[in-house]
């Protein structure tokens, strides 16, 4: 196997960097269910052995049920999604269409509440 190969799975299997959650209780809504459900997110995210599109599927549609239910702003919680997605080593074309497309992971999310 090509040293490229190796380092690529390599990027692959290394748990993202979490997103930076201490500035998350801002003026703009979020409360203290959202910030804790979006820490457990994190985590799971972090432990999952799923590939990183499907990861961040799943955590673009729950944090876009947290978003309809008022637990978290809009922009908070698409900033984070955003976030894991770039730890995840993703393009930033391919985290935008998986989370914001029109029939994206946050949009769905939103609309199942």
């Amino acid at each position: 196997m090509a040293q490229r190969d190796i380092q690529v799975a390599t990027d692959f299997v290394s748990p993202p960097k979490p997103p930076d959650l201490s500035g998350l209780r801002s003026a703009r809504g979020s409360d203290r269910y959202g910030t804790e459900a979006l820490r457990g997110i994190m985590e799971e995210a972090r432990s999952t052995r799923d590939g990183r599109n499907v990861t961040l599927s799943r955590v673009g549609f729950r944090v876009g049920q947290l978003i309809a239910q008022g637990h978290v702003h809009y922009q908070e919680g698409a900033d984070f999604c955003q976030s894991l997605g770039m730890a995840m080593k993703l393009p930033p074309s391919e985290v935008s269409y998986v989370l914001f497309r029109r029939s994206g992971a946050l949009t769905k999310g939103m609309a199942s509440v």
